[in-house]
């Protein structure tokens, strides 16, 4: 059984993203910095399963810098690095 609390208070915290959605959903997050809303990635090639950023991308240089040095293919990260597993 679960239980669930439609009361229940919660942080929703969204910083350096990019979301795609159909619905205003901002008014749910408790702070939001440097979101970018309902643009296109602009990936490499979705059907070829390449989600890899093109140079056009929006997400180039808007991520948050952290301590993750580089990138799910082991390229150094920009400062500040792109949005996403990709440089």
């Amino acid at each position: 059984m679960c239980l669930i609390n439609k009361d229940a208070k919660f942080d929703l915290q969204a910083e350096n993203c990019l979301i795609k959605t159909e619905q205003s959903i901002l008014d749910k997050f408790t702070s939001q910095l440097n979101i970018l809303l309902n643009q296109d990635p602009d990936l490499t090639n979705v059907k070829k399963n390449d989600f890899s950023l093109k140079s056009t991308s929006p997400c180039k240089g808007q991520g948050k810098v952290t301590s993750v040095l580089y990138d799910i293919t082991g390229t150094i990260r920009n400062n500040p690095p792109s949005i996403g597993a990709y440089e």
